[in-house]
């Protein structure tokens, strides 16, 4: 379920003409009167309730006669028959689609050059070539964030002709009223709120108002628009597409994600620790929630703490050469993988400390002293191991541990809860060996939990269709030759790139290049930015050598490289405020595209605050104090010699959305279809 929901509103109101009420209006031109009268048509029928009193309208004189023809003079007539709307979801699972289909009507007023056509509740100029026009009045179509909802609503009205005649023109005046409440028509139980990812609505408008129906989508909701013949019947139609909610992975899952990986090592004082930019003001790191996953085996070597959970997909070794303890920290669950009596077992040396649930697939070694009496390894929760516990002196089990194989006791081992073996217990005959509570062999111990690590896929089609959609003259790209200066050496003093509502696209072919307190700003105060990074002649898009990049204000901008990327040295990338005097540290406001084919390396102090995308293969270095506060998701093999990954929490909340307004980004999660039947009589 998502809590950013779009909901459409769909309201058709039947509008029932009294066939006594027929004459006609005649005007040479679309006039100002013509204009007012639809427009009172048009509130007046939204207005009306059951039981609520009638409504009057008054229309301009008019003699022409039932169906007088464009050039005949002035004439305003009722067509019940002129115009549907066809509301069609689309399940993604089952393929099955549910289609609302109603007659709509349309008033239309003719003059000698242009037409006024009243529908569904908007009121539509359309030009003599019938391909062309504009919105008078909009109909109510609203598609805006309330409650941190993106919403749409649709208030259409239905006309029809009571009576024998299904078409015919207005006398002086009709009175409106409303008979029966609404009756909601989806959803109906088939189908049900919320949609989910991959499911579709589409919207279809057929009317001799079509294009300006069209246009009205494409600006309001943010779709997919079509115009054509879609049934065959030779009437033209406008169609918005809208699509199901978007998917709910976050943005980063955790703040160091490796994939196709032999193995990660993690060694001499690294940190990984979290902080949320969402709070304000915001406390850049030591928080505990920063999670890491490991597509392969983990190394971690002489004092590396991780506060957050690991996730690792094979077997692990945790070794500690400093005597001071814990040498080898994790904050939350330890969750390990691995096949028992392959050989590769998880082993646990020297100074360690798991304070939250520790589970291995696989056989377990344990040896906690490291030659310094009274340094154990210590489990502060419950242990689950899936095969056997082979080595296990100089620890302490501040829980229940469960073990599928056999188990022997070494020095200095102490359980405070229950052991429960599929095998047998044993001791090794050393003294000081406790279990506080119920020893139980050859019984049902309960399983270990087994790795459960993000799928993610390569990012190189997305970087490539970002190419393509700037590498063709449609772009952004300033005239002045900030481009040439971004790309080449000791010219950004500094070079600046703007956002827009919109979204604006600049093409850099030789890339980012930033030397010696060189700075690039990215202005998102108006909107977003998109970047394609060519390579440079040394195949890098993005290079920073004590070079700084800065984001201000609180919009996206997202880089997308055609070669490696390296920061080096003094260097930063920042996210500020609109002003550019506070960093604010939200990553999700920077993020780096990169194939897997290439590499990332963060080398001598620099400072990221962004995310890194290169699943699939792109192979990542951290060392040398490098400084992330974000998230960096890749082939990492290497995180080193005082690198810190400050995870921002931030980014495992739903892909952000733009706040209010009143237009959409094309997504539907919730839909309400409403009819309502309102009679009109002559006045």
């Amino acid at each position: 379920m998502l809590l950013f929901a779009i909901v459409i509103t769909v309201s058709m109101s039947v509008v029932v003409v009294g066939s006594g009420a027929l004459a006609d209006a005649r005007s040479s031109v679309v006039d100002q009167s013509a204009v007012t009268s639809m427009g009172e048509l048009q509130s007046a029928t939204a207005s009306v309730e059951p039981g609520g009193g009638s409504r009057q309208v008054s229309f301009a004189d008019s003699d022409a006669g039932v169906g007088a023809a464009v050039g005949d003079g002035g004439v305003t007539t009722v067509d019940e028959s002129s115009g549907t709307i066809t509301v069609a979801v689309t399940d993604a699972d089952s393929g099955a689609t549910e289609t609302i289909t109603r007659d709509v009507g349309a008033v239309t007023y003719e003059g000698d050059s242009e037409r006024l056509v009243y529908q569904a509740g908007g009121v539509f100029r359309v030009g003599p070539d019938g391909e062309s026009g504009t919105v008078v009045s909009p109909p109510n179509v609203q598609y805006q964030y309330r409650n941190g909802a993106p919403t749409l609503r649709l208030s259409i009205t239905e006309l029809a002709v009571d009576g024998p005649n299904t078409r015919g023109s207005f006398d002086d005046g009709v009175e409106l009223r409303q008979a029966e409440p609404s009756t909601r028509r989806f959803p109906t139980g088939g189908f049900e709120n919320p949609l989910e990812h991959g499911d579709s609505i589409e919207i279809t408008v057929e009317s001799v108002a079509y294009p300006v129906w069209a246009d009205f989508f494409e600006q309001r909701t943010g779709g997919t628009v079509t115009t054509g013949d879609f049934d065959g019947d030779g009437q033209q139609a406008a169609r918005v597409t809208l699509n199901g909610p978007p998917d709910v992975s976050p943005m980063a899952p955790g703040a160091l994600v490796t994939t196709n990986i032999p193995q990660l090592s993690v060694s001499n004082h690294a940190l990984i620790d979290s902080y949320d930019s969402s709070t304000t003001p915001v406390s850049p790191g030591g928080g505990t929630n920063a999670p890491v996953y490991v597509d392969g085996s983990y190394d971690p070597n002489n004092h590396v703490q991780i506060d957050g959970d690991l996730v690792v997909a094979e077997h692990a070794t945790f070794d500690s050469n400093d005597n001071a303890p814990p040498r080898a920290h994790i904050e939350g669950k330890t969750i390990i993988g691995g096949t028992p009596g392959s050989g590769s077992k998880t082993k646990v040396n020297g100074n360690t400390q798991f304070k939250g649930v520790f589970s291995t697939t696989d056989d377990l070694f344990v040896e906690g002293k490291n030659h310094n009496p009274g340094k154990r390894a210590r489990f502060e929760d419950d242990v689950y191991v899936g095969g056997d516990v082979t080595n296990f002196r100089d620890v302490r089990v501040e829980g229940d541990m469960y073990v599928q194989g056999d188990i022997e006791l070494g020095d200095d081992s102490h359980i405070t809860g229950d052991l429960v073996a599929g095998g047998e217990i044993t001791e090794a005959g050393g003294a000081d060996v406790t279990v506080e509570g119920a020893r139980d062999e050859d019984a049902n111990p309960s399983s270990p939990r087994s790795p459960d690590l993000p799928t993610l896929g390569s990012v190189a089609g997305e970087i490539t269709a970002t190419k393509d959609s700037v590498d063709d003259g449609d772009n952004d790209n300033p005239g002045d030759g900030t481009i040439d200066e971004i790309e080449s050496y000791n010219n950004c003093d500094p070079c600046t790139l703007t956002g827009s509502a919109g979204g604006n696209e600049y093409y850099i072919p030789d890339g980012i290049n930033l030397y010696d307190s060189e700075t690039l700003i990215f202005d998102t105060s108006s909107g977003p930015i998109t970047v394609y990074a060519g390579p440079n002649a040394g195949g890098t898009s993005l290079y920073l050598n004590d070079g700084s990049i800065e984001v201000h204000g609180d919009n996206p901008v997202r880089i997308y490289n055609g070669g490696s990327f390296e920061m080096t040295g003094d260097t930063e990338v920042v996210t500020k405020d609109a002003t550019g005097t506070t960093e604010t540290y939200r990553s999700q406001n920077f993020q780096v595209f990169v194939k897997p084919s290439e590499t990332v390396n963060f080398n001598g102090k620099p400072s990221f605050t962004g995310v890194v995308h290169g699943p699939g293969g792109t192979d990542i270095t951290l060392t040398n104090h490098a400084e992330i506060y974000g998230a960096i998701i890749g082939e990492a093999t290497d995180v080193s010699r005082h690198a810190t990954i400050h995870f921002d929490e931030a980014l495992l909340d739903s892909p952000s959305r733009a706040p209010g307004g009143n237009g959409g980004d094309g997504r539907v999660a919730y839909l309400t279809v409403e009819t309502r039947e309102v009679t009109v009589e002559d006045d």
